[in-house]
């Protein structure tokens, strides 16, 4: 479906938080034939496990709505907040999620649902080059949507 890199080659590592079972294979699925090392979250709570467990993954691609009250803008204050050093991309399929991501933390952007593999890797690529800039505060201009 994907051609495959050589996986000599490590575009780097990303986290995937979804509550839904077939996007986030799809995703990881999608991004580890792009050359990137990939991670699965079902939850906020699972997605800071694993970011506990391999502090290489430098982006952060996680679902506005995940199951219960657990959500991807509560995931991004807590990252905001933690010593974490990457970026994160919000995405989502509700077209106003983008109003409730207003807020969110520097370091994070936003991506609508559904996505091409391009818009998703032109994302988290912007999303990389925000992880390596100094902190700013919110609402600054490195905070942009993803296009």
């Amino acid at each position: 479906m994907f051609p495959l890199l050589d996986r000599e080659i490590c575009m780097g590592a990303v986290l995937v938080v979804d509550d839904e079972v077939t996007v986030l294979e799809a995703t990881t699925a999608m991004l580890s034939a792009s050359g990137y090392d990939t991670y699965p979250a079902r939850s906020s709570a699972d997605a800071m496990r694993t970011l506990a467990n391999h502090p290489g993954i430098d982006v952060v691609v996680a679902d506005v709505t995940l199951a219960g009250d657990d959500n991807g803008v509560l995931l991004a204050r807590r990252l905001a907040h933690s010593a974490w050093p990457g970026a994160l991309v919000l995405v989502s399929g509700d077209l106003e999620a983008g109003l409730y991501t207003e807020d969110r933390p520097p370091r994070a952007l936003f991506l609508a649902k559904p996505y091409s593999r391009k818009a998703l890797l032109h994302a988290i690529d912007h999303a990389r080059q925000l992880g390596k800039l100094p902190p700013t505060e919110p609402g600054s201009a490195h905070n942009a949507p993803a296009k």
